[in-house]
Order: structure tokens, then sequence, then C-alpha cells
């Protein structure tokens, strides 16, 4: 995937075009299989829960992780970018060193937004609902 190129606190037109886009396909799925899943319930007499018990720890557990991985993410490349800036300042090499804290921007992980994380939550709310299954095939 090319990286974009961005300007000091602009958000990618890919991004701003299909979050909602991929919002509503998510939520479209999530129906639809929710209303199949809760069929086959009935069909076969399972029981069937909307909301499993542990959802939001799930859910928290998840954003928790998302979010130190981010800034794992990001600081990695902010430190890439300084040590590169340093290196330049030295000159060893001439100015072949093109990688700034500023020419990272484009491939950080919180400079998008909250929109990752809140896709990336709502796919994994999906997926955790499709726990109705094993109570289906435990029928």
């Amino acid at each position: 995937m090319q990286i974009i190129k961005m300007r000091r606190g602009c958000i990618p037109n890919l991004v701003e075009k299909g979050k909602w886009r991929a919002i509503w396909i998510l939520l479209s799925i999530y129906v639809v299989v929710t209303l199949l899943t809760m069929a086959i319930a009935y069909y076969v007499n399972a029981p069937y829960v909307l909301f499993l018990t542990h959802t939001g720890e799930v859910l928290l557990a998840a954003l928790l992780y998302i979010g130190l991985l981010g800034i794992v993410w990001d600081g990695s490349w902010i430190l890439a970018g300084l040590a590169c800036q340093t290196w330049r300042r030295w000159r060893p090499y001439g100015e072949r060193l093109s990688m700034t804290v500023d020419s990272t921007r484009g491939v950080r992980f919180f400079t998008l937004g909250l929109w990752p994380l809140v896709l990336i939550l709502l796919t994994l709310f999906i997926i955790y609902g499709t726990g109705n299954i094993a109570l289906i095939s435990l029928k």
C-alpha cells in the first residue's frame, strides 16, 4: 500500500471517504448474521443470547491492548525520525537520509484519529457476537 503524503493536521482522504461506508457495511453484516443465527437457534431450540456476559470486558481489554500497540508503533516511528534527524546533523553521509519526525506522520496510527479504534472495536464486537454459534453447536 502506498503511503499517503499528508499535510500537518490533515486526515487522509481514503479514511475520510470510507469510514461511514465501512461502519455501514460492518453493521449490515452484523444484523444479517445475527438474524440468521437467531433463526437457526430458534429452529434447533438452542439458547440465544444477544450480548454475551463478558462483552464489555473483552472490548475494554482490546481497546487497552490496541492503544498500547498504537503507542509503541507511534513511539517507534518518532524515535526513528529523531535518530535520523540526529544522524543527519552529524552528516557522515550527507543529506541522503530523508526520514524526519514529520515525514513519519503518514504511517503513524494515532494521526488518523479515533476512527481506526472505532472500526477495530466494532469488528471485534461483531466477531465476539458470533459466540452464539458455539451455543448452537452444543445443542
